[in-house]
C-alpha cells in the first residue's frame, strides 16, 4: 500500500509541477459555456456592421464611396441618423488614424471636422485606439517597440478627439488565439487608457473616468460595480451564447428608407448602445470565442471583434461576473485530488479503485460545471482531472502488475500441492495465505509404506517408480478431494496438511476421512496389482492436531510453503508407533477430541512419544460414522 501510494503521490507532484494543460483547460472552459446554454443580454446593444452588403450598396451609388477606408463623412451621416433614432451611446470599433485624402466635401470643412461635429451633436461617442508591442531579435539582442494608434494632431485626425472619449480595443489572446478575457485599462506612458468596453459602459452609465480603477489585486471598480479579476488583472467575458443584432451600415447611412428596405424598425436603436465595426472577413477582425470551438456540442462560426466588445460591455453592465480561483488554489485543488485518489486506489481493491477514481473524476467535473453555471466560479478542470486519472491509473497499474505477479507466485507454490479449487480461491483472495509466516492450528498426516526396503530389492527401477507413481497419484487424489495439501513426498512416505493454506474448522475430520479413504483406495490398488502379478504392500498412518508455523521456507533460489514445529514431529512419531502396536491408522488424543462423535476409534492407552513430555493417549482409527 505504501509503495502504491508513493507512486501515485510522485505522479501527482510531477504533473502539478511541470504541466499546466492550457489547451485542455481552454477546451474544458469553452465546453462549460456550451453546456450552460444561451442567456439573454442584460443591456440593449446593437451592432452596425461594415459588411459585404454595405460595400455593394456604396458601390452602387458611387464606386469611390466603396473604397476602403470609407470617408469620415459617411460615418458622420451614420452618427446623425443614430442620434435621430435615439441611440444612447455610439462606439466605433475602428481606428481613425489617417486623415481622409479625398477632396473636401464642403467649403472650409474637411471630412474629420464634419464627423467631429456629428459626434458633438450626439455627445456620447467612443473612438477606438490600440497599443501594439512588436519584438524582434537584432544582433543577438531582443528589441521591443511599442506603437500607439489613435486619432492625433500629428496625423491630422486630432479634431476627432474634440468632445469624445478613447477606448483601447486591445484584448488578450489565449493560446488558441481566442478571446475569453478583457483588460479594463492600459498604460500609455504616464497615461491610463480605459478599455473600449469600459469606456462604453462608463459613458452609458454616466460614470466619470476618475470613478473607476483597480481597488485590489483581484478587484476592479466601475462606479458602484466591483468586478472580479484573475491573477493577470483580466475580467472574464461572460458570453451569453447569443448573437448581437446587426444592421448593415449602408442601410443605417441611408436613413429611414434604408431601414424600411430591410424591414428593420428604427426603435431597435432607441436607448441602445450601438457598436460600429467590421463584419467582413476581408478586414480580418474575426475571432474565436467559447461558443465557436468544435467541442462536439457546438460548431458556431467565429465572430467579429465588435461583437466581442459588445459581450464585454454586457458583462460589465449585467453584474453577472465570473470569478476564477487563483493559480495557487488551483494547484492545491489538483494536489488534493491527486493525493486523495492515490490513497483510495492504494487501500481499495484494483477494481474498486478504478471505479473510485472514475467516479471521482465525473464528480469533480459535475462540481466544476455546477460551480460555473450556478455560482459563476471558474474551477480548473484539466489539471485536477488529469492528475486524478494519472495518479489513479498509475497506482492501479502498479497494483495490477504486482497482484498478477503475486497470483503467478501463489499458483507456482500451490498448484502442484493443493486442489485446483483451493488454488483458485487463494489466487482470488491472497490474504488467506500469509507467506511470511503465521502460527495456526492444523492437522498433520504422515503415511509410510511397510517393508518398503524389502519390497524394492526385488523390483527394477522402472517398475518401482511406476509402482510408487500409481500409489502417490491415488494419495494425491484423495488428499485433494478432502481439502488437504501435500507438503512433500519423502521416498516411501507422504506428509499432508489439513487446515492450510486456507484455514477451516474441519481439518481434523478431513484428515481422518482421508486416511480411511486411502485405505480403501490402497485395497483397490493391491487387488489390481495382485491380478497383474505385481507386489502389494501395507501402509501406516499417523495423525496429530496441534499448532505449527506455516510459511515459505527455503533459500532465495528454492523454497516452498510448508509447516514446522512440534505438531509435525509428533505426527511423524505417531505414524512410527503403528509398527509397535500393530495398527494401521493412529490418531492423537488432540485429534480424537475434535472428531470423537464422527469416527469409530479404539483407545490404545497411554504411549510415550519421543520429543514430547509425558504420556499421550493414542487411538486406532477404524472407520467413519455415518453423518
Amino acid at each position: 500500500m505504501v509503495v502504491a501510494f508513493t507512486i501515485g503521490a510522485l505522479l501527482t507532484f510531477f504533473l502539478v509541477a511541470f504541466f499546466r494543460f492550457e489547451t485542455l483547460e481552454i477546451l474544458s472552459y469553452d465546453t462549460r459555456f456550451v453546456w450552460r446554454g444561451d442567456r439573454d443580454f442584460s443591456a440593449k446593444i446593437v451592432c452596425v456592421g461594415i459588411d459585404e452588403d454595405s460595400f455593394v450598396g456604396f458601390k452602387g451609388i458611387d464606386p469611390k464611396m466603396a473604397t476602403w477606408p470609407w470617408s469620415p463623412v459617411v460615418f458622420a451621416q451614420v452618427i446623425d441618423n443614430l442620434n435621430a433614432w435615439g441611440a444612447k451611446v455610439i462606439a466605433f470599433d475602428k481606428l481613425f488614424s489617417e486623415p481622409d485624402i479625398r477632396p473636401e466635401p464642403e467649403q472650409g470643412k474637411n471630412a474629420e471636422e464634419i464627423m467631429a461635429e456629428a459626434m458633438n451633436r450626439h455627445g456620447k461617442v467612443i473612438l477606438a485606439c490600440k497599443q501594439e508591442v512588436k519584438m524582434w531579435e537584432e544582433q543577438g539582442r531582443e528589441m521591443t517597440i511599442k506603437t500607439f494608434t489613435a486619432p492625433s494632431e500629428k496625423s491630422g485626425t486630432g479634431v476627432l478627439l474634440n468632445g469624445t472619449r478613447l477606448g483601447s480595443i486591445n484584448v488578450p489572446l489565449d493560446a488558441d488565439h481566442g478571446i475569453r478575457w478583457a483588460a479594463l485599462e492600459f498604460e500609455h506612458g504616464e497615461q491610463i487608457i480605459p478599455s473600449f468596453a469600459r469606456a462604453v459602459a462608463e459613458t452609458y452609465l454616466g460614470i466619470p473616468a476618475d470613478q473607476s480603477g483597480q481597488v485590489s489585486a483581484n478587484e476592479y471598480r466601475i462606479g458602484d460595480r466591483i468586478i472580479p479579476l484573475d491573477q493577470r488583472g483580466f475580467m472574464a467575458i461572460n458570453y451569453t451564447g447569443k448573437r448581437v443584432p446587426m444592421v448593415p451600415l449602408f442601410y443605417v447611412w441611408d436613413g429611414d428608407l434604408g431601414l424600411e428596405l430591410i424591414g428593420v424598425e428604427k426603435e431597435i436603436f432607441r436607448d441602445a448602445i450601438v457598436l460600429i465595426g467590421a463584419w467582413t472577413t476581408d478586414l480580418h477582425d474575426f475571432y474565436r470565442i467559447p461558443h465557436c470551438r468544435k467541442t462536439g456540442f457546438s460548431d458556431r462560426p467565429m465572430i467579429p471583434g465588435a461583437e466581442i466588445q459588445a459581450q464585454a460591455v454586457n458583462t460589465i453592465l449585467s453584474g453577472d461576473y465570473l470569478r476564477r480561483v487563483s493559480h495557487g488554489t488551483g494547484i492545491r485543488i489538483a494536489l488534493g485530488c491527486g493525493l486523495l485518489i492515490a490513497l483510495f486506489c492504494s487501500v481499495l481493491s484494483v477494481q474498486t479503485g478504478i471505479a473510485a477514481f472514475l467516479v471521482a473524476m465525473a464528480a469533480y467535473a459535475g462540481i466544476a460545471f455546477w460551480m460555473f453555471a450556478d455560482r459563476n466560479w471558474i474551477l480548473p478542470m484539466a489539471q485536477p482531472m488529469l492528475t486524478m486519472f494519472v495518479a489513479g491509473a498509475g497506482v492501479t497499474t502498479y497494483r495490477y502488475i504486482r497482484e498478477a505477479r503475486e497470483k503467478r507466485f501463489l499458483k507456482d507454490i500451490f498448484s502442484k500441492t493443493t486442489d485446483q479449487k483451493l488454488v483458485d480461491l487463494i489466487i482470488e483472495n491472497p490474504s488467506l495465505v500469509k507467506l511470511g509466516g503465521e502460527k495456526r492450528e492444523a492437522t498433520i498426516l504422515f503415511s509410510d509404506i511397510r517393508n518398503y526396503s524389502a519390497m524394492s530389492e526385488g523390483m527394477s527401477p522402472e517398475d518401482l517408480i511406476q509402482h510408487l507413481n500409481e500409489y502417490y497419484s491415488a494419495w494425491t487424489e484423495v488428499i485433494f478431494r478432502n481439502g488437504g495439501m501435500i507438503d512433500k513426498f519423502m521416498g516411501d512416505a507422504v506428509m499432508a496438511i489439513f487446515g492450510a493454506p486456507v484455514a477451516n474448522d474441519t481439518h481434523a475430520y478431513d484428515a481422518c476421512r482421508t486416511a480411511m479413504e486411502m485405505l480403501e483406495e490402497l485395497e483397490r490398488l493391491c487387488a489390481q496389482w495382485d491380478l497383474e502379478g505385481r507386489k502389494t504392500f501395507r501402509i501406516g498412518i499417523g495423525i496429530h492436531t496441534g499448532h505449527a508455523i506455516f510459511g515459505n521456507l527455503g533459500s532465495e533460489q528454492r523454497f516452498s510453503y510448508t509447516c514446522i514445529g512440534d505438531a509435525v514431529n509428533i505426527a511423524s512419531r505417531i505414524e512410527g508407533i503403528n509398527k509397535i502396536l500393530n495398527t494401521t491408522v493412529l490418531i492423537s488424543e488432540d485429534t480424537y477430541t475434535r472428531v470423537q462423535d464422527r469416527v469409530i476409534a479404539e483407545s490404545k492407552g497411554q504411549n510415550e512419544i519421543r520429543g514430547r513430555k509425558g504420556m499421550v493417549e493414542l487411538f486406532e482409527l477404524k472407520g467413519m460414522r455415518a453423518v
